[in-house]
């Protein structure tokens, strides 16, 4: 078999049109020594294509756009030309090196020195011999508001088998409470379809003991000691709203749960946002809804207090048109508003920013102060358990990490909904299919793939000192106490290098990664 790694090249990668000259590129690799042959793909992102039937079982140099590690295209081309893991190199060309270079005239041979370069790294490789560790099939879903069923009815639609943990709390966020004006029985619907799915069982609350991170997923303990093994966790709790200091004034959730319920309204609604902080847009949008709701359904008289007025979400703009249309008052007030309490009747005061006049509202029927929405402390526990990552008490997940929508952390747990910081009901639903094709590859019958660049502890080098144990990010080394060494839990690894880096003793070597590897791709680079 040619060891030489054939490249295959994704036409998105350019940035302009004509950007790289593909002919000349191709003479540039068929002239090489470390590479074989150049393919070119139109439009690869749908589907792989039958062209690549060509360089079955080669080594192989990937350069594409970032959609193609989105879409799971490597792995995907990989499997269907049964090349191995250490086999295969990928690299976003437009971003790690067109992006790099002003001058673009002669750009193929720069292309082209990048492309031999991770060449030398794939002529140094050694197929991994890892048992790749097989998942457990079933699936524990925390989480049992909007979030959590919609990912459990996503999975079972899929044929996977999923357990929820019912939990408390609101079980729509902000941005998703719209969504029950118009459906009140949209949760209920939901519980249904999970009750009549085979597929799906509903745990009570409190049966959760704290998980341990086992060979190929999770062990998680009852409260009355039986064991359920899992191949994923699906962080999905729902967030609850902190309730305001002055007793009698309703939460948002609160007034969502009051109108959902069919009750009349009626007298003089007063909202007061900004309190303690700028309202996020989210929020405010779910203000317009009820506020519409109100003045529509109820004939409500409903006044809006805040300092800014955040339209950057879709729609709101012309929602916030609208509410002003139907007579509901906005006052933008200055600095702060007070609000007194007598027996439960509230005197609001303030300044108008606009007029610089006082005003004061006395005895509203109904005074609505939003509060800070945060993880229960039971899912702040659970995430402590799990060593997930929060950003403050909120997102597990905050901003599509490593470019995977659901991705944490950790290995096999994948956050949803609250946990991502993602609230829209159409967002929950893409979310939801991204969620079951990541546990889909997870759960795979070949076992969960094991990253090429792996920590290899010298166990006569290492002091047990656990500074690898201690900085991974991801929970992926571990202790031995009979060997008295550190040691690598394969599938939960991600090949971040941490640990190599900060081992004192110079212990832990990346695999494929050593100096020989690395001097030869470097040499590529300069000859």
């Amino acid at each position: 078999m040619n060891g030489k790694p054939a490249v295959v090249l994704c036409s998105h990668a350019r940035c302009a049109p004509n950007l790289i000259d593909m002919e000349r590129l191709a003479a540039s690799v068929a002239k090489s020594e470390v590479l074989d042959r150049l393919v070119v793909l139109e439009e690869p992102c749908r589907a792989v294509p039958e062209t690549l039937t060509a360089i079955r079982k080669r080594k192989v140099v990937f350069a594409g756009c970032p959609l193609l590690k989105e879409n799971g295209f490597y792995e995907q081309t990989a499997r269907r030309l049964v090349i191995s893991r250490a086999d295969w190199l990928a690299i976003n060309l437009k971003a790690d090196v067109l992006d790099l270079y002003q001058e673009t005239k002669g750009i193929e041979g720069t292309v082209c020195a990048v492309l031999e370069s991770l060449g030398q790294l794939l002529y140094g490789t050694q197929a991994a011999n890892d048992t790749a560790a097989v998942a457990h099939r079933r699936v524990l879903v925390y989480g049992s508001g909007m979030s959590g069923l919609t990912a459990a009815l996503g999975l079972a639609s899929e044929g996977i088998s999923v357990d929820v943990m019912e939990t408390d709390g609101c079980p729509a966020s902000p941005g998703c409470l719209g969504e029950l004006l118009q459906n009140p029985r949209l949760l209920d619907d939901l519980r249904d379809k999970a009750r009549r799915d085979e597929r799906i069982l509903l745990l009570p609350s409190g049966a959760r003991a704290d998980p341990t991170p086992v060979e190929g997923g999770f062990l998680i303990r009852s409260s009355g000691g039986d064991a359920r093994e899992y191949g994923s966790i699906v962080f999905a709790p729902e967030r609850r709203e902190t309730p305001p200091e002055e007793s009698g004034a309703f939460t948002l959730t609160q007034l969502y749960g009051y109108m959902a319920s069919g009750r009349a309204v009626g007298g003089r609604v007063v909202v007061l946002l900004d309190r303690d902080g700028e309202t996020e847009p989210e929020v405010f949008r779910d203000v317009l809804l009820a506020a519409a709701h109100l003045t529509r359904r109820m004939q409500a008289e409903v006044l809006v207090l805040c300092r800014n007025a955040r339209v950057s979400l879709a729609g709101t703009q012309e929602l916030y048109d609208e509410c002003r249309q139907m007579g509901i008052l906005f006052i933008r007030y200055r600095d702060t508003v007070s609000v007194a309490s007598g027996y439960g009747d509230f005197v609001l005061r303030g300044i108008d920013d606009h007029t610089s006049a006082a005003f004061v509202i006395e005895k509203p029927k109904i005074l609505v102060i939003p509060g800070r929405m945060g993880l229960a402390p039971e899912a702040r526990a659970l995430a402590g358990a799990l060593a997930l990552r929060l950003e403050g008490d909120r997102a597990a997940q905050p901003d599509c990490l490593w470019r995977e929508v659901n991705a944490t952390n950790r290995a096999g747990v994948f956050a949803m909904g609250d946990a991502r910081g993602s609230r829209a009901g159409a967002e929950l639903r893409e979310s939801s299919a991204s969620l079951a094709r990541a546990i889909q590859e997870r759960l795979s019958p070949g076992g969960i793939r094991i990253e090429e660049h792996i920590p290899v502890v010298n166990k006569e080098t290492c002091a047990y000192c656990l500074t690898c144990v201690r900085v991974c990010p991801f929970g992926a080394m571990e202790k031995d106490p009979v060997e008295r060494t550190a040691k690598v839990r394969a599938s939960a690894c991600r090949a971040c290098g941490l640990c190599a880096a900060e081992c004192p003793a110079q212990a832990i070597e990346i695999r494929n990664l050593g100096s020989t590897n690395l001097r030869a791709g470097m040499q590529a680079l300069v000859r």
